[in-house]
């Protein structure tokens, strides 16, 4: 694990190295603090119905950051993906990450 966040619902999301790193390969542009600040403090929060959370945060350059995680049923939860999008995602829009 190379970091944790507290999701709005109070579940300490983790961030594994090969997790980050697979991510990275795909969004080299991603920053880890921008990542942890948007599942901490995202600007809209939605779930996929399938136990996948999806949190927004417009970002100074006009681009949305989207990071995807799972709470799980215990105290610790896991990144899946973060990625940059011209425009926010929905509860109407179907992601697969």
């Amino acid at each position: 694990m190379i970091a944790r966040a507290l999701s709005c619902n109070w579940i300490q999301i983790e961030v594994t190295d090969d997790v980050w790193q697979q991510c990275l390969s795909t969004h080299p542009d991603l920053v880890l603090e921008d990542v942890l600040d948007t599942i901490t403090t995202p600007d809209d929060i939605f779930g996929d119905g399938n136990g996948k959370i999806f949190v927004n945060r417009h970002m100074p350059d006009g681009r949305w950051l989207i990071v995807a995680y799972r709470e799980g049923g215990g105290e610790h939860g896991s990144f899946e993906d973060a990625f940059f999008s011209h425009k926010p995602r929905t509860s109407e829009m179907r992601v697969q990450l």
